[in-house]
């Protein structure tokens, strides 16, 4: 079976994050309802705790853009 067509979607296990993700709901009173986040890098066990769904994204988004810049360039 020809997967060409899935090639973007396939990394190589190198150019890959493996992350397990656990998110739960906060109730403040003041506040309202306020989402957490920890991330472990399944690999590394190095584990991180987020107060809100946009650190969370910001950090894999820094991670993703991280590996991408220490990727060779193709000429």
């Amino acid at each position: 079976m020809n997967e060409d067509h899935l090639s973007p979607f396939v990394l190589p296990f190198s150019e890959s994050h493996f992350y397990t993700l656990r998110l739960w709901e906060v109730r403040d009173g003041e506040e309202g309802a306020q989402w957490r986040a920890r991330l472990q890098h399944v690999p590394s066990g190095e584990v991180k705790y987020f107060r809100n769904l946009e650190a969370m994204l910001a950090f894999l988004h820094a991670q993703l853009n991280e590996k991408r810049d220490s990727l060779p360039k193709e000429d």
